[in-house]
């Protein structure tokens, strides 16, 4: 039996990180919610393969289901605010089955495999495991991901909506640093994405 092929972990951290691009280019090119989620996922699939091929477990990936922590829920808190302050705006969105109930978990799904399963993994080899700076730039590609607001509503809430979803980056993965789950930020994500 020949030895199982194993991808160095540096060159499989950076070929994560490449995915931003392709990533980026499909929220921006939107071609519709049934392929863009499922591209989405194949390309956060891809992401993990290639982490899995470096030796990183599933778990190390954040893939895991854990207990969420005090500390974890406080971080998850703060994004929840984003629902009231849609509400008092007008920007919540009416109900729509298929949207609300599978296109949103699966968007936020494909999301946090991506950006906090092998993204925020893959920036803390990189950066050597300092956690910080891989945590900032991930919630900062994680807010740029989102550019395609600059096309859908007028500067000012474009702007707003990069600034939130930084935000949002920074605490999600924060919260999976700290619980060694994405579990919660997912369901957290899902639940903004069928009301906002």
């Amino acid at each position: 039996m020949g030895k199982p092929v194993r991808l160095p972990r540096l060159l499989a951290a950076w070929a994560v990180i490449a995915l931003w691009l392709p990533y980026v280019a499909l929220n921006t090119i939107f071609p519709g919610p049934q392929i863009t989620y499922l591209l989405a996922m194949a390309l956060a699939a891809l992401g993990l393969f290639l982490l899995r091929l470096s030796g990183m477990s599933l778990g190390a990936c954040y893939v895991r289901v854990g207990a969420l922590s005090r500390q974890g829920a406080l971080l998850l808190l703060p994004m929840l605010v984003v629902l009231p302050a849609a509400l008092l705006v007008g920007r919540l969105q009416p109900w729509r089955p298929l949207d609300d109930l599978v296109y949103a978990p699966l968007s936020a799904l494909a999301q946090e495999l991506y950006f906090r399963g092998g993204l925020l993994v893959a920036l803390a080899t990189v950066c050597r495991g300092r956690k910080r700076m891989a945590l900032a730039a991930q919630g900062a590609l994680f807010g740029l991901w989102h550019l395609r607001a600059f096309t859908a509503v007028p500067m000012l809430p474009a702007t707003g909506i990069i600034v939130v979803t930084t935000i949002a980056g920074l605490l999600w993965g924060l919260q999976a640093q700290h619980d060694r789950t994405m579990l919660y930020a997912a369901a957290e994500h899902a639940l903004i994405l069928a009301l906002v």
